[in-house]
């Protein structure tokens, strides 16, 4: 590959953000009741650097991504340096979302999944509280690409919460587990049907939530 100036050896890792790694991995391999080696965390200082690994121009409000057990992020200085506005704080749950996908990836298959699925168990996992979707956006998850593309991250967090207070972990995690194939909407109301002995529609709006997470 031409025009490639940055060699894995040469990303650093940061010792505090490592700790941060070893406390998130023991409460993740807790939830999804798997045991995960410590992913390998590569800091970027640049966007150019940050593009580069990822293999195209990015657009600016992409700055972490993982998969095969790495976690790619840009470091707290070029985070600024981009005017985005992420405390420490912000900073750890960024992480925290990064080393989630890797499980999630790992009991499931990303491609067999929606989008609003697997982000919005990242967030949920992550604690990144989003804003309370609209009926509409509620609502859009039983049509097919009817998601505003700016809205994945608020619907998932929102149903990934309503799902798992409503009916618990373990039959997400089986949701999860299930899917198979490139994601259709018709594949997925089939595999919820299946876990959850219920249809997957605008009824569930009505269910009660509880605290469950059996």
């Amino acid at each position: 590959m031409k025009n490639i100036s940055l060699t894995v050896a040469q990303a650093r890792t940061d010792e505090p953000l490592l700790r941060v790694l070893r406390t998130v991995k023991n409460e993740l391999d807790h939830f999804f009741k798997i045991k995960l080696d410590l992913p390998l965390l590569v800091l970027l200082s640049s966007r150019r650097q940050f593009n580069t690994f990822w293999g195209r121009q990015t657009e600016d409000w992409m700055i972490a991504w993982a998969r095969n057990g790495v976690i790619y992020a840009l470091e707290p200085k070029a985070i600024r340096r981009h005017r985005l506005h992420y405390s420490i704080a912000d900073y750890h749950k960024l992480l925290r979302h990064e080393h989630a996908h890797l499980y999630i990836n790992t009991i499931g298959r990303a491609e067999a999944m929606p989008k609003w699925l697997k982000e919005g168990l990242a967030c949920w996992i992550a604690g990144q509280k989003k804003r309370v979707p609209d009926q509409a956006g509620l609502e859009s998850v039983f049509q097919p690409d009817k998601i505003n593309p700016k809205d994945t991250y608020a619907v998932g967090y929102a149903w990934v919460k309503r799902l798992l207070h409503s009916f618990g972990k373990n039959k997400f995690l089986a949701l999860v587990q299930q899917l198979e194939g490139q994601y259709s909407l018709a594949r997925f109301r089939k595999v919820f049907r299946t876990v959850y002995g219920l249809p997957w529609s605008r009824q569930l709006l009505n269910r009660k939530q509880s605290s469950s997470n059996r």
